[in-house]
């Protein structure tokens, strides 16, 4: 094991290189005022310390999420490192965005992928993968305990207690993200892929052990709590389905994926059919560009974050119906390059499977983390030739990131300020926290059944009673407390 370990620090030096600046960069993110409700997190590990069953409440109402998380959390705060509750689970999601590369790494080895440098390079710094990596969020952690499960399980071959970690590890991540059960697919497909190392009783023995573990924790939750993964109010918002939705939800998660796999996905073969056809495509776009313009809408958590500040969501919607176009085609024309088509369609057809199941539900970009590795090992080692385009890119991609990190700073300390100023004049009670929720919302829980005399929003009023503004660069927050209507 240790000389596999070595030969492994070796082979992948540059990326584990990399790996160490990405987590040098991460450490002030840490630091960053809370967004996306991730008090809601921070609180639950309130409760698990003191009982306050008002954390409890205040979780049920924001999150749609398992106590899992939180509860790890509370289980790390008995070593009193004096952080915060918030800081806790960013510091795990930190932790598990190593994991998830180093499991990476382990995974890309054993299916002797190409080009694992460039697909490490833009998967650390893909937006979803940089942001979720120090969000107090149930995100990143479960997606990297799959990851390392994944791993282990395929290198596993005859030994047991391998086989017995890796349906732990999946068990303790479906605890953490119940979503994630779609992953199973991938254990399951091994099969197919090689009989003899992923027989069906091996395979039987990982299933049970880890959905025990999920049956387990459900239980015990149910039997303390009266409550089982999610309240009825998020059930019902997460499976509401239809055909026209489900299309529409698969439309957006391929068009996202694609965007991530960007450039490698233009490049190859697909590039030369352009350039072969290239009016028929050009006209073929635009028609394509002004059907998503006109029927794909944006639904659940498939946005563009402050990019939309700049450019309307409804070209966003053409842009992602042009490019769940060339998902298919672009595989679909490089076929010719792929030596295994065995391991090719095992991982197509894994990826479709998940896409299926993720669009029968409430989407978000955020479940697409777990599957972007196994997407960048669908693309021919052809793609990554144009090493210029590629580190152009990735410097391009860097920039957003940093942008994205910045918006954070800006929306947080804007959040702060207002938070400050209505406290200092006692107006917490009879406020509705607006557009400041997602950041300071626990303020306000407590009083959230009064009636509300201000509100919160995003625009300098004339006639405001209170405001804070932030710039830099292009990227502006201007708020301000006003009468409600």
């Amino acid at each position: 094991m240790i000389i596999s370990n070595s030969l492994l620090f070796q082979k992948h030096k540059n990326s584990l290189i990399m790996l160490l600046v990405f987590t040098i960069l991460h450490l002030p993110l840490l630091f960053l005022g809370p967004v996306n409700l991730e008090f809601a997190f921070g609180d639950l590990i309130k409760f698990f310390q003191n009982g306050n069953t008002l954390y409890f409440e205040q979780f049920t109402f924001y999150q749609a999420n398992t106590i899992g998380l939180s509860f790890l959390g509370w289980l790390v705060s008995f070593f009193n490192f004096g952080i915060n509750e918030i800081l806790t689970i960013r510091i795990l999601n930190l932790f598990g965005a190593i994991i998830f590369v180093l499991s990476f790494l382990k995974i890309a080895n054993y299916f002797k992928i190409k080009n694992i440098f460039f697909i490490n390079l833009f998967i650390m710094i893909s937006p979803i993968f940089w942001t979720f990596s120090t969000r107090s969020t149930a995100d990143m952690l479960p997606a990297a305990l799959i990851m390392l499960s994944y791993s282990l399980f395929l290198y596993s071959k005859d030994d047991i207690h391998k086989t017995i970690i890796a349906a732990l590890l999946f068990g303790l991540s479906l605890i953490l993200k119940p979503l994630l059960i779609f992953m199973y697919i991938f254990f399951i497909c091994l099969y197919f892929v090689d009989k003899q190392d992923f027989n069906l009783i091996k395979l039987l023995l990982f299933f049970l052990l880890s959905f025990l573990i999920l049956f387990i924790f459900i239980s015990l939750v149910y039997l303390n709590f009266d409550y089982v993964i999610t309240s009825v109010k998020f059930i019902s918002i997460h499976l509401k389905t239809s055909l026209s939705l489900f299309f529409n939800n698969f439309v957006l998660y391929t068009g996202f994926i694609t965007l991530a796999l960007s450039p490698f996905i233009f490049l190859g073969n697909f590039t030369k059919f352009i350039f072969k056809y290239f009016l028929w495509f050009v006209l073929g776009y635009i028609v394509i560009f002004f059907l998503g313009y006109t029927y794909i809408y944006d639904t659940g958590e498939m946005n563009f974050s402050f990019l939309e500040n700049i450019i309307p969501k409804s070209i966003f919607n053409g842009i992602l119906l042009i490019t769940t176009i060339i998902f298919f085609s672009s595989f679909y024309l490089n076929r010719p390059f792929h030596k295994n088509n065995v391991i090719n369609r095992y991982f197509f057809i894994c990826i479709l499977f998940s896409l299926i199941f993720l669009s029968l539900m409430r989407p978000s970009q955020r479940y697409i983390l777990i599957l972007l590795p196994f997407c960048f090992f669908l693309l021919p080692k052809i793609n990554f030739k144009n090493k210029r385009i590629l580190y152009s890119t990735a410097v391009l991609i860097l920039f957003v990131d940093l942008f994205i990190s910045v918006n954070q700073y800006l929306k947080a300390s804007v959040s702060k300020d207002m938070l400050d100023q209505i406290s200092k004049y006692e107006l917490i009670k009879i406020t509705d926290p607006g557009v400041i929720n997602g950041s300071y919302g626990n303020y306000f829980f407590i009083y959230k059944d009064l009636q509300k005399e201000y509100i919160v929003v995003d625009y300098i009023d004339e006639n405001s009673i209170l405001s804070s503004s932030k710039k830099i660069l292009f990227l502006k927050y201007n708020y301000s407390l006003i009468k409600s209507q």
